[in-house]
């Protein structure tokens, strides 16, 4: 993780775009801002997961097959809740208390985070293998330059 980041984040804008690209049974991650459910002048935040289902249709049509009802407006994603077929059922409870999705301001699909493509982990034993073989053949030379002594 120090190398490499595990996750790409995506502007809220590219949703739609992106969802169309990504693969089918993807796991994204959702970051939602807005009003707070007991103080509306306030934002909260919060990142959900969900699987992305078939590739089929537009990036809204594929969020809402993954039972979020979401709308692109002035260049934003908005979110309108959780469609009926969300799996969740504790998820979509805690956000209903925590969101309030009927204020002025709506709730946005601020990011989107994605898996990112890394390098393999294995890549980083390669330091640690040439080491040590430089010991193995530094002692080998030692060896050979020692004489048993005679008993």
């Amino acid at each position: 993780d120090m190398v490499q980041s595990p996750f790409v984040d995506h502007s809220g804008s590219e949703t739609v775009q992106l969802l169309e690209e990504l693969p089918e049974g993807e796991l994204i991650r959702l970051k939602l801002v807005g009003p707070d459910f007991d103080n509306p002048d306030q934002n909260t935040q919060t990142n959900i997961e969900i699987k992305l289902g078939p590739k089929e249709g537009t990036g809204e049509d594929r969020l809402l097959a993954a039972g979020i009802d979401a709308m692109e407006e002035d260049g934003r994603i908005l979110f309108n809740g959780f469609a009926w077929n969300f799996p969740d059922k504790d998820l979509k409870a805690r956000l209903d208390r925590e969101f309030d999705t009927f204020a002025e301001n709506p709730v946005v699909i601020e990011e989107v985070i994605t898996r990112a493509q890394r390098m393999p982990k294995e890549l980083f034993y390669i330091p640690g293998l040439l080491l040590l073989g430089l010991v193995v053949w530094l002692q080998r030379g030692r060896a050979r330059k020692l004489k048993p002594a005679a008993a």
